[in-house]
């Protein structure tokens, strides 16, 4: 991946410039930010300052990418390009003994935990469903209300059982528990 790449190239300069400094923090604030989407306040260990930072989401990028939620009380690694904390980063998500990763996951494969602890995983060789996401089941339904609307109106009208049966099942039939929209 090419943005993959461009962050690790970004992260070994700065760690390669001998003035970055690394340091390790929690969480106590998490405010909006207009450019960043979210800033970051957070209390550095052992010694109790407080800096600002931008979370650096991996994998992301305009718009796209894998974008993870923080929580007040979480630890990350604050990195501060020239030592300079007014250019301060967090890469979150270290684990700690308040932060353990899920006790069902034996890292030999990728997992995503969610806080309500819904986890989804790859497996070897797994079969693969295609899902329908629910906010299209709406216009599936409009689909199949205007081809029975044209069945109706022709003359004489036909009959559209299968479109009326697939209308009925939508509801149902094409969700997964795995996926869900908020």
């Amino acid at each position: 991946m090419a943005g993959g790449r461009g962050a690790q190239r970004a992260l070994r300069e700065l760690a390669d410039d001998g003035r970055t400094t690394l340091e390790i923090g929690t969480i106590t604030e998490i405010a909006t930010h207009a450019a960043w989407g979210y800033l970051l306040t957070l209390e550095i260990e052992p010694d109790g300052r407080e800096v600002q930072a931008r979370p650096i989401y991996a994998g992301a990028g305009a718009s796209t990418g894998s974008f993870w939620p923080v929580a007040e009380g979480d630890e990350a690694l604050v990195l501060c390009p020239g030592g300079d904390v007014n250019r301060a980063m967090a890469i979150c998500g270290l684990t700690s003994s308040q932060a353990t990763p899920p006790s069902d996951w034996d890292n030999d494969q990728p997992q995503e935990t969610h806080a309500n602890g819904r986890h989804f995983r790859t497996a070897e060789a797994a079969a693969v469903q295609k899902v329908v996401t629910e906010d299209f089941l709406s216009d599936l339904i409009g689909v199949f209300t205007e081809i029975e609307s044209i069945g109706a109106a022709m003359t004489p009208p036909v009959a559209t059982t299968n479109t009326a049966a697939m209308k009925a099942q939508l509801g149902t039939a094409f969700r997964s528990s795995a996926i869900e929209t908020e």
